[in-house]
């Protein structure tokens, strides 16, 4: 067994301790030789890198950061596979305001400052990410991104980005709200964690949480996990427990035909485009939306400090159940 390895391939602070449990006979190596060493062994070093690059994902895997709840934890390996570890220090600049890109960076270590117009308007720390807008979206990135100290990273080409991300249900919604703002669209937020829990939880507020339970049933019953007969019970109808808002006749024709994994897709339409005409435009009006909106590290905040926006950012990571902050507050 060896260990120290990574204390010596990448300037970031140890993450364990490590403690002789019994008398050892070990050999120790100065980071100089060390590095001799892998440029004498190739093949080691790249097994090294790969080891390395599975470990800084596994990390913020298991800070249970809101980016990384949309990937199984299966395709993490794949992720590693496709990502090069980058190390910088203070004051490089990552990214141009203004210019098109061609990666997307994850924090592993250390804080970037997002500079929008010569002023910084927010701080990034370990587990956020930045750069996806500009690939998604083909325009200028909307602010400049500069190491505020020596920082660690996982960057993913614009090819890897797409291969990887585009699998993803959730996080492509994700992406896709920080693209679009103010401007997204109910179907990324009913398909995003948080995004999800806070439009129902204004549905809630407007008593009317049975569009986005059926809305989530007829989901689950397309993936074989929720029942023919739950559904019909429980929304279709007026003898079910908490009828959605659809006419008796599309109820009905639900009710005489024989089930089918089609069976809800009328109703299914009907109850989405209610909920968009009237509930989503009004969701869109509250504090609910704003805390989405500043929960996807949107680098429009207006009207807050750097200070402010950075509390706001890390208020929400705690909403999201992440045990680490993406945002920084500024010392």
């Amino acid at each position: 067994s060896f260990f120290g390895e990574m204390g010596m391939m990448v300037k970031m602070p140890r993450s364990a301790t490590v403690t002789t449990k019994e008398r050892c006979l070990l050999a120790k190596m100065r980071g100089s030789d060390f590095k001799n060493f892998l440029k004498l062994c190739p093949d080691i070093q790249a097994s090294l890198h790969q080891d390395a690059r599975e470990r800084m994902v596994r990390k913020l895997y298991a800070f249970r950061l809101p980016f990384f709840a949309g990937i199984p934890k299966n395709k993490l390996l794949k992720l590693a596979n496709l990502c090069e570890l980058r190390e910088h220090e203070a004051g490089t600049e990552l990214i141009q305001e203004g210019t098109i890109g061609n990666s997307f960076f994850i924090i592993i270590h250390g804080v970037v400052n997002v500079v929008q117009g010569g002023n910084t308007v927010v701080r990034l720390a370990q587990g956020a990410y930045f750069g996806e807008v500009s690939m998604i979206t083909h325009t200028p990135h909307a602010a400049t991104i500069t190491c505020h100290s020596d920082v660690v990273l996982l960057s993913v080409s614009n090819e890897s980005f797409h291969e990887f991300f585009g699998e993803s249900e959730e996080l492509w919604a994700e992406f896709e709200m920080r693209a679009l703002g103010e401007n997204m669209r109910l179907e990324h937020i009913l398909k995003h964690q948080l995004g999800h829990e806070l439009f129902k939880q204004h549905l809630e507020n407007e008593f009317a949480p049975e569009h986005i339970e059926f809305w989530d049933a007829v989901r689950g019953f397309r993936k074989g996990e929720v029942t023919y007969d739950f559904i019909l019970s429980n929304f279709i109808g007026p003898d079910s427990k908490t009828p959605i808002n659809v006419s008796s006749q599309m109820s009905q024709k639900v009710i005489d035909n024989p089930e089918t994994l089609e069976s809800f897709d009328e109703c299914f339409i009907e109850v989405y485009n209610l909920m968009k005409r009237d509930n989503f435009e009004r969701f869109k009006k509250t504090e609910l939306f704003k805390e989405l909106l500043d929960s996807l590290h949107n680098y429009t905040t207006q009207g807050q400090s750097v200070d402010q926006a950075d509390l706001r950012r890390a208020e929400m990571s705690f909403r999201s159940k992440a045990s680490s902050s993406s945002a920084e507050s500024v010392p």
